[in-house]
Protein backbone atom coordinates (compact mmCIF):
# COMPACT_ATOMS: atom_id res chain seq x y z
CA UNK A 1 0.00 0.00 0.00
CA UNK A 2 1.27 3.50 -0.86
CA UNK A 3 2.39 5.82 1.92
CA UNK A 4 -0.41 8.40 2.30
CA UNK A 5 0.34 11.97 1.25
CA UNK A 6 1.19 14.60 2.25
CA UNK A 7 4.92 13.91 2.39
CA UNK A 8 7.72 16.45 2.39
CA UNK A 9 11.42 16.32 1.54
CA UNK A 10 14.08 16.48 4.26
CA UNK A 11 17.84 16.64 3.81
CA UNK A 12 19.04 14.49 6.69
CA UNK A 13 22.42 12.77 6.57
CA UNK A 14 22.31 9.71 4.33
CA UNK A 15 23.97 6.40 5.25
CA UNK A 16 27.51 6.11 3.87
CA UNK A 17 26.59 3.62 1.16
CA UNK A 18 23.86 5.94 -0.15
CA UNK A 19 26.17 8.95 -0.11
CA UNK A 20 28.74 6.94 -2.06
CA UNK A 21 26.28 5.87 -4.75
CA UNK A 22 23.95 8.89 -4.79
CA UNK A 23 25.12 10.29 -8.12
CA UNK A 24 25.19 6.88 -9.83
CA UNK A 25 21.65 6.14 -8.61
CA UNK A 26 20.42 9.49 -9.94
CA UNK A 27 22.18 8.95 -13.27
CA UNK A 28 20.73 5.44 -13.60
CA UNK A 29 17.23 6.72 -12.83
CA UNK A 30 17.49 9.41 -15.51
CA UNK A 31 18.72 6.84 -18.03
CA UNK A 32 15.79 4.53 -17.27
CA UNK A 33 13.29 7.41 -17.51
CA UNK A 34 14.75 8.38 -20.89
CA UNK A 35 14.49 4.75 -22.07
CA UNK A 36 10.76 4.76 -21.32
CA UNK A 37 10.19 8.23 -22.76
CA UNK A 38 9.24 9.72 -19.39
CA UNK A 39 11.61 12.71 -19.38
CA UNK A 40 9.98 16.13 -19.91
CA UNK A 41 12.90 18.58 -19.80
CA UNK A 42 13.16 20.68 -16.65
CA UNK A 43 9.83 19.25 -15.46
CA UNK A 44 11.61 15.96 -14.70
CA UNK A 45 13.79 15.90 -11.58
CA UNK A 46 15.57 13.18 -9.60
CA UNK A 47 17.11 13.47 -6.13
CA UNK A 48 18.10 11.19 -3.26
CA UNK A 49 16.94 12.45 0.11
CA UNK A 50 14.53 11.64 2.93
CA UNK A 51 10.74 11.85 2.64
CA UNK A 52 8.61 12.21 5.76
CA UNK A 53 5.08 13.00 6.92
CA UNK A 54 4.31 16.72 6.94
CA UNK A 55 2.25 16.98 10.10
CA UNK A 56 4.68 15.74 12.74
CA UNK A 57 7.94 15.38 10.77
CA UNK A 58 7.85 11.63 11.38
CA UNK A 59 8.60 8.49 9.41
CA UNK A 60 11.60 9.84 7.48
CA UNK A 61 12.67 7.30 4.85
CA UNK A 62 15.65 7.46 2.48
CA UNK A 63 14.03 7.85 -0.94
CA UNK A 64 14.98 8.30 -4.57
CA UNK A 65 12.46 11.06 -5.33
CA UNK A 66 11.39 11.47 -8.96
CA UNK A 67 9.00 14.07 -10.35
CA UNK A 68 7.84 13.99 -13.96
CA UNK A 69 4.56 14.88 -15.73
CA UNK A 70 1.85 12.21 -15.80
CA UNK A 71 0.17 11.13 -19.03
CA UNK A 72 -2.54 8.50 -19.25
CA UNK A 73 -0.82 6.77 -22.17
CA UNK A 74 2.28 6.19 -20.03
CA UNK A 75 0.49 4.76 -16.99
CA UNK A 76 1.84 1.25 -17.67
CA UNK A 77 5.39 2.59 -18.10
CA UNK A 78 5.71 4.15 -14.64
CA UNK A 79 5.70 0.83 -12.73
CA UNK A 80 8.17 -0.68 -15.20
CA UNK A 81 10.56 2.25 -14.85
CA UNK A 82 10.36 2.14 -11.06
CA UNK A 83 10.93 -1.63 -11.04
CA UNK A 84 14.04 -1.28 -13.23
CA UNK A 85 15.49 1.45 -11.02
CA UNK A 86 14.68 -0.43 -7.82
CA UNK A 87 16.28 -3.64 -9.13
CA UNK A 88 19.47 -1.76 -9.96
CA UNK A 89 19.70 -0.01 -6.59
CA UNK A 90 18.96 -3.18 -4.62
CA UNK A 91 21.71 -4.94 -6.55
CA UNK A 92 24.19 -2.29 -5.45
CA UNK A 93 23.05 -2.02 -1.82
CA UNK A 94 22.45 -5.77 -1.34
CA UNK A 95 20.71 -5.17 1.98
CA UNK A 96 23.84 -3.83 3.67
CA UNK A 97 23.24 -2.20 7.06
CA UNK A 98 19.56 -3.12 6.72
CA UNK A 99 19.03 -0.32 4.20
CA UNK A 100 15.97 -0.47 1.94
CA UNK A 101 16.04 2.55 -0.37
CA UNK A 102 12.52 3.60 -1.39
CA UNK A 103 11.46 5.14 -4.69
CA UNK A 104 8.76 7.79 -4.96
CA UNK A 105 7.67 8.89 -8.42
CA UNK A 106 5.16 11.70 -8.55
CA UNK A 107 3.62 14.04 -11.11
CA UNK A 108 4.01 17.78 -10.38
CA UNK A 109 0.22 18.01 -10.47
CA UNK A 110 0.20 16.24 -7.10
CA UNK A 111 2.01 19.01 -5.26
CA UNK A 112 1.52 22.23 -7.25
CA UNK A 113 -0.88 24.72 -5.58
CA UNK A 114 -4.47 24.44 -6.79
CA UNK A 115 -7.21 27.07 -6.85
CA UNK A 116 -10.88 26.28 -6.28
CA UNK A 117 -14.18 28.11 -6.45
CA UNK A 118 -17.92 27.57 -7.01
CA UNK A 119 -18.93 25.41 -9.97
CA UNK A 120 -20.83 28.12 -11.83
CA UNK A 121 -21.12 28.96 -15.50
CA UNK A 122 -22.42 25.77 -17.10
CA UNK A 123 -26.15 25.33 -17.88
CA UNK A 124 -25.92 21.51 -18.02
CA UNK A 125 -25.18 21.31 -14.31
CA UNK A 126 -28.54 21.99 -12.74
CA UNK A 127 -29.25 21.22 -9.10
CA UNK A 128 -31.25 18.13 -10.09
CA UNK A 129 -28.43 16.93 -12.34
CA UNK A 130 -25.88 17.29 -9.56
CA UNK A 131 -28.11 15.43 -7.11
CA UNK A 132 -28.25 12.54 -9.56
CA UNK A 133 -24.49 12.60 -10.20
CA UNK A 134 -23.76 12.80 -6.49
CA UNK A 135 -25.88 9.70 -5.87
CA UNK A 136 -24.11 7.87 -8.71
CA UNK A 137 -20.70 8.73 -7.24
CA UNK A 138 -21.70 7.55 -3.76
CA UNK A 139 -23.03 4.25 -5.12
CA UNK A 140 -19.90 3.72 -7.22
CA UNK A 141 -17.58 4.35 -4.27
CA UNK A 142 -19.51 1.85 -2.18
CA UNK A 143 -19.27 -0.82 -4.88
CA UNK A 144 -15.46 -1.07 -4.81
CA UNK A 145 -13.49 -2.52 -1.92
CA UNK A 146 -10.77 0.14 -2.16
CA UNK A 147 -13.26 2.97 -1.56
CA UNK A 148 -16.15 1.30 0.30
CA UNK A 149 -16.76 3.00 3.68
CA UNK A 150 -13.79 5.33 3.08
CA UNK A 151 -15.55 8.36 1.57
CA UNK A 152 -15.07 11.57 3.55
CA UNK A 153 -16.23 14.27 1.12
CA UNK A 154 -17.87 14.53 -2.28
CA UNK A 155 -17.88 18.08 -3.62
CA UNK A 156 -18.33 19.90 -6.91
CA UNK A 157 -16.32 23.02 -7.71
CA UNK A 158 -13.88 24.50 -10.16
CA UNK A 159 -10.40 23.14 -9.42
CA UNK A 160 -7.17 23.87 -11.27
CA UNK A 161 -3.88 25.68 -11.44
CA UNK A 162 -5.07 29.00 -12.90
CA UNK A 163 -5.74 32.02 -10.69
CA UNK A 164 -8.51 32.88 -13.18
CA UNK A 165 -11.24 30.68 -11.75
CA UNK A 166 -13.25 30.43 -14.98
CA UNK A 167 -10.26 28.73 -16.63
CA UNK A 168 -10.26 25.85 -14.14
CA UNK A 169 -12.39 22.79 -14.99
CA UNK A 170 -15.51 21.90 -13.06
CA UNK A 171 -14.40 18.97 -10.95
CA UNK A 172 -15.95 16.31 -8.74
CA UNK A 173 -13.61 16.33 -5.76
CA UNK A 174 -13.63 13.11 -3.74
CA UNK A 175 -11.60 12.81 -0.55
CA UNK A 176 -11.08 9.43 1.04
CA UNK A 177 -9.75 8.31 4.40
CA UNK A 178 -6.09 7.38 4.61
CA UNK A 179 -7.06 3.70 4.94
CA UNK A 180 -8.23 3.69 1.29
CA UNK A 181 -5.66 2.05 -1.02
CA UNK A 182 -4.63 4.65 -3.61
CA UNK A 183 -3.09 2.01 -5.85
CA UNK A 184 -6.60 0.68 -6.56
CA UNK A 185 -8.37 3.96 -7.34
CA UNK A 186 -7.93 3.99 -11.12
CA UNK A 187 -10.72 1.52 -11.91
CA UNK A 188 -13.11 3.51 -9.69
CA UNK A 189 -12.22 6.78 -11.42
CA UNK A 190 -12.69 5.19 -14.85
CA UNK A 191 -16.13 3.89 -13.81
CA UNK A 192 -17.22 7.38 -12.70
CA UNK A 193 -15.81 8.97 -15.88
CA UNK A 194 -17.73 6.47 -18.01
CA UNK A 195 -20.94 7.30 -16.14
CA UNK A 196 -20.33 11.01 -16.76
CA UNK A 197 -19.80 10.30 -20.46
CA UNK A 198 -23.17 8.51 -20.61
CA UNK A 199 -24.75 11.65 -19.13
CA UNK A 200 -23.02 13.94 -21.68
CA UNK A 201 -20.93 15.47 -18.87
CA UNK A 202 -17.46 14.81 -20.29
CA UNK A 203 -16.39 18.35 -19.34
CA UNK A 204 -16.59 17.41 -15.65
CA UNK A 205 -13.30 16.11 -14.26
CA UNK A 206 -12.83 13.63 -11.40
CA UNK A 207 -10.22 14.08 -8.67
CA UNK A 208 -9.45 11.62 -5.86
CA UNK A 209 -7.14 12.26 -2.92
CA UNK A 210 -6.60 11.34 0.70
CA UNK A 211 -7.88 14.11 2.95
CA UNK A 212 -9.90 14.90 6.03
CA UNK A 213 -13.26 16.68 6.01
CA UNK A 214 -13.36 20.45 5.74
CA UNK A 215 -15.78 23.32 5.08
CA UNK A 216 -15.56 24.96 1.65
CA UNK A 217 -16.72 28.29 2.99
CA UNK A 218 -19.46 28.95 0.45
CA UNK A 219 -23.00 27.76 -0.09
CA UNK A 220 -23.63 26.30 -3.55
CA UNK A 221 -25.95 23.54 -4.66
CA UNK A 222 -22.91 21.72 -6.00
CA UNK A 223 -21.46 20.93 -2.60
CA UNK A 224 -22.37 17.76 -0.77
CA UNK A 225 -20.73 16.02 2.16
CA UNK A 226 -21.05 12.29 2.75
CA UNK A 227 -20.05 10.75 6.07
CA UNK A 228 -18.42 7.85 5.98
CA UNK A 229 1.88 8.75 -7.06
CA UNK A 230 4.05 5.32 -6.97
CA UNK A 231 6.02 4.64 -3.87
CA UNK A 232 8.19 1.57 -3.66
CA UNK A 233 10.11 0.26 -0.69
Amino acid sequence: MLRPLQLESAHYTLPDILKTHKESFIAKAKKVLEHYGLVEGDNTTVDLLHRQGCSFRTGAVATLYITTPWKKDTSDLWPRAVEDIKTYMDGVIQGRDGIDLHIEMMAPERFLPKHMGPATGHPRLTEDEWDSVNTMVEETLESYEATKDHCVTISLFRLGYSERMEENPITIYISLSYESDEARWEEVIIKIENELHERDLDFVKVHFEHNLGWDLGWSEFGTSVSDGAILVG
